[in-house]
């Protein structure tokens, strides 16, 4: 009779090492390595009191890992977030780019009409845009 953690199929194994990364049964699997003798045999107390150290590996290669990832994923999520609103503010500016042109052409004309001895030359120079 196997142990509720062993390693005799590929299958099983995995589902094991996948529960490691997430702290899930770390203490069981531990202690199922310990005592893991072969394939298809029984397991025997402490036949391999090293063996916990690769779960230990694991839970903590996993855990690495995982904070890697979510780093990642978050790092790569602002940086996208924040190149689609440098995106949106150059369409805001080229979509302003006229009105600021006509701003300015406005403003220039009225400091030549301040300066210029003719204003109403200048304003009715205006009136006709």
């Amino acid at each position: 009779v196997n142990q509720l953690v062993h390693f005799d199929q590929f299958g099983e194994a995995l589902a094991a090492i996948s529960a490691l990364s997430t702290w899930d049964r770390w203490t069981t699997t531990a202690i199922a390595t310990a005592d893991a003798t072969g394939v298809a045999q029984q397991p025997a107390a402490d036949t391999a009191p090293y063996a916990p150290v690769f779960t230990l590996a694991v839970v903590v290669l996993g855990v690495v890992l995982k904070s890697l990832c979510a780093g990642l994923i978050c790092t790569q999520f602002a940086a996208a977030k924040e190149a689609a609103a440098g995106s949106e503010e150059q369409r805001q500016r080229e979509m302003a780019a006229p009105i600021v042109r006509q701003v300015r052409q406005r403003q220039d004309r009225l400091k030549a009409m301040e300066a210029s001895d003719d204003c109403l030359g200048v304003l009715v120079h205006d009136w006709t845009f």
